[in-house]
């Protein structure tokens, strides 16, 4: 009996089919970041199919993606006579959404996997280049930032909340990912140009609130960092006074988000009737009540599940965020990521989140993936150990 053995492929080719992965999978997040629609939806639906092929994992990590595609196919078939926008758009939307959950999910598994943040990083600069190329060219047209900017890369002139959380939320994950010492000036850059575009600029209270407490939890385990953070904290505020005009220092939160919003609000009117009535809808169809405010969104992550696709759809997310949550605290000395992934709940409980850009969703399809390889491995190890 012989048996034949398949020749080894070259090296060349290998490094080849490496070479032309990267270049698929680094197109595909700058058009992403960037949010060039048609090259997103291309290059999402192509780099989906070729890390699907690559990707290797237990049946449990497979019964998680099942879950959420169960929660995908619900959303569509609920909401598809409550999106007003009308059924072409939602359909659009939620392909988008499905592509981003596949190919930010596997990247969030792979790199947890090889200890890397290649990808991640690249997507978080890629990101923060976007809106500032937004902002800067804004400002220099003439634009005020807060409720209006310009989009040069998509030529339209776009409200600002949404530019703002991109920016504070990247910026958070690439500080997260980075924090060490020897990386002290990108991260002061950074950090400067987060506050001053998101919260002065876009005037974007959510977002200073953000970084704040971003700040804070990172620093409050360990006095000699906060005392180091601290310092940074008071170099940051002290230039962006002088990028100031001198006479606002004085009523420096009198700019923005800052000036006219609070708990009569609009904003918080509408989230005290949709927790109010959410249970009314368990297949989608609630509307937006609130005086003075004339959209459809609620602002809200869970809400606006309830709005397009019911109280089902949404519990149904809701207990995917939760298990995610748990293994993330289980495991938090494993992974760095606890933090991003509270801030980012929080950000979205505020804001838009299917409805609104969908490379800030792919930060969260990244963190789900992150967690189940954190999960997976751990069990893994506790296995080996009893055997």
């Amino acid at each position: 009996m012989s048996t034949e053995i398949a020749p080894p492929v070259p090296n060349g080719y290998r490094q080849y089919e490496t070479l032309l992965f990267n270049l698929l999978i680094g197109l595909t997040i700058f058009s992403v970041s960037f949010r060039i629609l048609v090259l997103a939806i291309l290059f999402m639906l192509l780099s989906s199919i070729v890390v699907l092929i690559r990707f290797r994992a237990p049946m449990r990590s497979y019964l998680f993606v099942g879950y959420i595609m169960v929660f995908f196919t619900l959303w569509y078939v609920f909401g598809l006579g409550h999106f007003e926008r009308g059924p072409g758009k939602f359909t659009n939307l939620v392909l988008l959404i499905v592509f981003s959950f596949i190919l930010f999910f596997v990247l969030g598994y792979q790199e947890a996997q090889t200890r890397r943040k290649t990808w991640i990083n690249f997507f978080c600069l890629c990101s923060i280049a976007y809106v500032l190329i937004v902002c800067i060219y804004s400002k220099l047209h003439g634009y005020p930032g807060y409720n209006l900017v310009y989009d040069v890369v998509n030529r339209s002139e776009e409200n600002s909340p949404l530019y703002a959380l991109q920016l504070v939320l990247f910026t958070i994950v690439w500080l997260n990912n980075n924090w060490q010492m020897r990386h002290l000036i990108m991260l002061t850059v950074l950090s400067l140009l987060c506050f001053v575009f998101s919260a002065v600029y876009l005037g974007s209270r959510a977002a200073f609130i953000l970084l704040v407490l971003f700040f804070a939890f990172k620093t409050s385990s360990n006095p000699k960092r906060l005392l180091l953070i601290c310092a940074v904290g008071v170099l940051i505020v002290t230039l962006a006074l002088f990028a100031i005009d001198i006479s606002r220092w004085m009523s420096l939160l009198d700019f923005g988000g800052f000036s006219e919003r609070g708990i009569d609000s609009p904003r918080f009117s509408m989230l005290v009737y949709g927790f109010s009535n959410f249970l009314n809808y368990p297949f989608g169809g609630m509307q937006v009540q609130a005086e003075g405010y004339t959209g459809i969104w609620f602002h809200n992550m869970l809400l606006d599940l309830v709005r397009v696709s019911g109280t089902i759809v949404m519990f149904m997310w809701l207990l995917a965020l939760v298990f995610i949550g748990w293994i993330l605290i289980r495991y938090h000395s494993k992974t760095r990521y606890l933090i991003v992934f509270v801030i980012l709940n929080i950000a979205l409980m505020q804001d838009l989140a299917f409805d609104g850009f969908f490379n800030i969703m792919a930060l969260e399809f990244y963190v789900m993936g992150h967690a189940i390889y954190l999960r997976n491995d751990r069990l893994n190890k506790r296995t080996r150990q009893n055997v």
